[in-house]
């Protein structure tokens, strides 16, 4: 096992920062897993609002959608949104 010193670990951080900003990813959502584009931010604010009105429904709370979904990439969280809308 190789240490890093200090001089790697900094020359490191921008250049993920670089690749983040030629992703166009959102940078906080990207330190936390999730791989979301900035452009894509909108319509995923409006799916996790329509997420949370569905969650809330005591009618969705008694069946088992849950059971029957299938999540195949956590990180891709408008994907997810829109499987758990669906």
């Amino acid at each position: 096992m190789t240490k890093r010193n200090h001089r790697e670990t900094s020359v490191e951080a921008p250049s993920m920062g670089k690749q983040l900003e030629d992703d166009n990813m959102d940078e906080l959502l990207a330190v936390l897993g999730y791989k979301v584009r900035s452009s894509d931010m909108a319509d995923v604010a409006q799916k996790l609002e329509q997420l949370e009105m569905v969650l809330s429904n005591d009618d969705f709370l008694g069946s088992n959608a849950f059971n029957d979904t299938v999540h195949y990439n956590p990180s891709d969280l408008s994907g997810w949104a829109e499987t758990m809308l669906s």
